[in-house]
């Protein structure tokens, strides 16, 4: 009997520039345009000033939560497909949270 094995060698597309939006003191709603793959539906991985999130959403957004208010985060989103084939990363995205109110 013949077996056909389909190796995926081939990395899913880079997703598009994170855009911010929502921006709170303490949470940031980031969203992208998707990657596309050839073989398999594609998972993403966030890196927050160089390192990973432990989220790996299949949708093309996310929440960031639990940040410092007035302070600039730097985001990039990259794609991995089923056979753990990896994307290069998007273009990075800068965004600040805002500031606490000030105490009347």
């Amino acid at each position: 009997s013949n077996f056909t094995v389909t190796v995926d060698n081939t990395p899913p597309s880079i997703p598009g520039k994170p855009a911010a939006s929502g921006i709170l003191q303490d949470r940031i709603t980031l969203s992208w345009a998707p990657s596309t793959d050839s073989v398999s539906s594609v998972s993403y991985r966030i890196t927050r000033d160089g390192t990973t999130l432990t989220a790996s959403p299949t949708a093309a957004s996310f929440i960031d939560s639990g940040l410092a208010p007035n302070r600039t985060y730097s985001y990039t989103i990259l794609a991995v497909d089923a056979a753990g084939n990896s994307s290069a990363a998007s273009t990075a995205l800068s965004v600040k949270t805002l500031p606490l109110a000030p105490v009347m």
